[in-house]
């Protein structure tokens, strides 16, 4: 699956406990993968369903698989319309529920998609995604390579600070979603402004792009994937190396070299997903617009 912004975030009502923003230690949260890059967290659902669940920075809405719903007893309330980065649109049919946990932070009166969860990971038991709506006000970090995201507390998320590169972030809220951007600097030297998709593996650039950084799409360099998605729409995708250095705008350092990218013809500039963060710590800090990047 990739491209994962399928969906547009509609997480209603949203309030805390005290104690996940700024409990007296940071907690924790080992986590495994499927498909060996997709982040499976352990999450509660009205504090008595445990659950399998992708966290999915580009996903925009929370989702529970239809076997959820039906443990929970939830009922269909609604439906809601998002959008694939590639511009096409797909009805998602909404349900509540009373609660939503992480560890020990937990969002309450939550509005999720419910959807079958076989269709993105045949045979692997996973009850739904978790969106970056749930942490909208809890900074944590993702630790790639140890497996673990950890919740911050006030005081160790001025330790990451100290120790990291912050990167300024921007929100996209319209119609509802939750979704971050963040300034890039591709080989050629043009900022752009790409979506942070950790449910991406490649980076993605809009086709547009492909002259400027002298990609021919007939080179035998070039690897070229036709299909179609799920809405039916006919897409071509283009593989390729860039030939230089992919660095974050306000922090040259923070980059990968030679990147393998996907060509695509896309509503946004691009996206940076798992290829891209796996390379560092990366610390969410949503209240104050941040991103935080450190070498493991």
């Amino acid at each position: 699956m990739i491209g994962t912004v399928v969906f547009l975030f509609i997480l209603q009502g949203c309030s805390h406990t005290p104690k996940s923003a700024f409990a007296n230690e940071p907690e924790s949260i080992p986590f495994s993968y499927v498909q060996e890059d997709f982040i499976v967290l352990p999450a509660t659902l009205e504090d008595s369903v445990n659950g399998k669940f992708v966290f999915d920075t580009g996903i925009g809405i929370n989702l529970i698989s239809l076997s959820v719903c039906e443990r929970l007893h939830c009922k269909i309330t609604g439906s809601f319309i998002g959008k694939r980065m590639s511009g096409q649109t797909l009805t998602i049919p909404t349900a509540h529920v009373r609660s939503l946990s992480v560890g020990h932070h937990r969002v309450t009166d939550a509005t999720v998609g419910v959807m079958d969860m076989e269709q993105f990971f045949p045979g692997k038991r996973i009850d739904g995604f978790i969106s970056l709506s749930v942490f909208k006000n809890q900074a944590f970090t993702v630790d790639y390579r140890n497996h673990f995201l950890k919740l911050e507390t006030q005081e160790s998320l001025a330790e990451v600070k100290r120790m990291g590169l912050s990167a300024p972030i921007k929100f996209k809220t319209e119609n509802g979603e939750l979704d971050i951007l963040i300034s890039v600097k591709l080989p050629n030297g043009v900022p752009i402004t790409v979506l942070v998709d950790s449910g991406s593996q490649v980076p993605i650039l809009d086709e547009r792009f492909m002259k400027d950084l002298n990609i021919n799409p007939s080179s035998k360099d070039v690897v070229i994937r036709k299909g179609k998605d799920e809405t039916g729409h006919e897409y071509s995708r283009y593989f390729a190396y860039l030939n230089g250095r992919m660095t974050l705008t306000p922090q040259p350092s923070i980059g990968i070299d030679s990147p393998k990218v996907m060509f695509q013809k896309i509503i946004y500039d691009g996206l940076i997903g798992y290829y891209f963060l796996r390379e560092f710590n990366v610390t969410f800090d949503l209240p104050n617009s941040e991103l935080v990047f450190r070498k493991p």
